[in-house]
């Protein structure tokens, strides 16, 4: 008990020191969020799924392949892994860079006009 307590009061005691000194938390979650929502999301998956099936062997040992109209839509696998890399940098793109630009960009709104250890936060 003891030693769990120790090792947590440093731990408790910076992130405390951290909340008080950047009061715009908010904005350093949207940062965070910003860079791993889509990639979590929707490039990881279609870029595991691309890999997992990459060979004709796997495409045939597939337990859930995709459905007939979907394969003959898209033109069979390659289409599918077309699609894959369309989600993927569609969402690089528009997801994760324009996220993280809008949240970079507030982080530095909130940095100048609130300051480390405010006296008054927002006031």
């Amino acid at each position: 008990f003891y030693v769990r307590l120790l090792a947590r009061i440093p731990v408790s005691v910076s992130v405390a020191t951290f909340a008080v000194a950047f009061p715009f938390y908010g904005t350093i979650n949207a940062v965070i969020g910003a860079i791993t929502s889509p990639l979590v999301a929707f490039a990881f998956p279609a870029a595991a799924y691309s890999w997992l099936h990459r060979t004709k062997a796997r495409q045939q040992a597939c337990v859930r392949p995709p459905p007939k109209f979907m394969l003959k839509l898209l033109g069979g696998w390659q289409g599918i892994h077309a699609l894959n890399i369309f989600i993927i940098v569609f969402f690089l793109v528009n997801g994760t860079g324009f996220g993280i630009s809008y949240s970079v960009m507030q982080f530095i709104k909130d940095v100048q006009s609130f300051k480390p250890f405010p006296k008054c936060y927002q006031c």
